[in-house]
């Protein structure tokens, strides 16, 4: 395998940098993270979107942490992931959730009635720390 050809992901623009939050190779997911908040982008738009609508619950969780760091994670896109079907994707909105002053309540009305028991418990455990 030739890896002289492949991607450099340093000379890419931060908004081909932001599909990379959703690769399949954490590698590459982990270096355009990094890469997009060491040049502190500016391309929010496109990373919310990752953070909001990416079938890949890796990419939001990227896309989250990514926008957390450059503060510029808004409540809604927090929000939204408090609610998302994947648990690692509502665990880490939780965590980032936990460090941030927000305007009302982490926790979804009608939540308890989406998640199972051991989620609950999982969830409170993780408050109480």
């Amino acid at each position: 395998m030739n890896w002289m050809n492949r991607t450099k992901l340093s000379e890419l623009s931060d908004d081909e940098l932001v599909k990379y939050l959703e690769n399949k190779n954490n590698w590459y997911q982990r270096t355009a993270q990094r890469l997009l908040y060491q040049r502190k982008s500016n391309a929010i738009k496109a990373i919310q979107q990752v953070a909001t609508t990416s079938t890949s619950a890796v990419g939001r969780v990227h896309a989250m942490w990514l926008l957390n760091g450059l503060n510029a994670l808004d409540e809604q896109t927090l929000y939204e992931n408090l609610e998302y079907t994947h648990p690692n994707v509502r665990e880490n909105a939780i965590k980032i959730s936990d460090m941030q002053a927000l305007s009302q309540s982490i926790m979804p009305e009608g939540l308890e009635q989406t998640i199972t028991v051991e989620e609950m418990r999982d969830l409170l455990g993780y408050l109480k720390k």
